[in-house]
């Protein structure tokens, strides 16, 4: 289903896991996690996606609603746009020191967790999962659940009161700014 949220979810996880590997292969030297950089027209930014018109969390300006009838003149329901909220938070999870393989696994093993139809909060589930079990030192899943406590609200957010700066911002004041009180 390549359009709306879903569509959204599955071509970010496109954009992230190739940004890594060209990392990890040495075909990009580029921090901003840029998309098409290398040829010559950049469409979208994972570090800075408002700069491209694409929005870093659900309600931003730039984010494209849901629709019933998702077409190309709608990009699918934000399929391209909307991918913008989880090469965001992909970009600052890199921030937190993981290699370009611990990277890539959490990734591809989230990934494996979702179905057809998983949304932002199955993401979320996944990342937190698999930065649990698979040994991550507490900083690092600490870091992972600051960066999706926007789109998960429900779970307990323990890093709230210390305000953990990550990248030089706190990340939760871009997400909502009633939170950042």
């Amino acid at each position: 289903m390549y359009e709306n949220k879903t569509g959204a979810i599955h071509k970010a996880y496109s954009d992230i896991l190739g940004n890594i590997c060209e990392m990890e292969l040495g075909e990009t030297t580029d921090s901003s996690w840029l998309i098409g950089e290398t040829c010559g027209r950049i469409l979208r930014s994972m570090s800075e996606p408002n700069q491209y018109c694409q929005p870093s969390f659900e309600g931003d300006r730039y984010y494209c609603e849901e629709t019933e009838s998702p077409t190309e003149n709608n990009d699918q329901g934000g399929v391209h746009i909307n991918s913008g909220i989880l090469g965001n938070i992909a970009w600052h999870i890199a921030g937190l020191g993981l290699s370009y393989n611990e990277q890539y696994w959490l990734w591809t093993k989230s990934n494996e967790l979702l179905t057809p139809l998983s949304d932002y909060d199955d993401v979320c589930a996944a990342l937190m999962f698999v930065s649990r079990i698979s040994g991550y030192p507490q900083e690092i899943t600490d870091g992972i659940d600051w960066l999706l406590f926007p789109y998960c609200p429900e779970r307990p957010f323990p890093l709230l009161e210390r305000k953990q700066k990550i990248r030089g911002s706190v990340l939760i004041s871009k997400r909502d700014p009633k939170m950042a009180a």
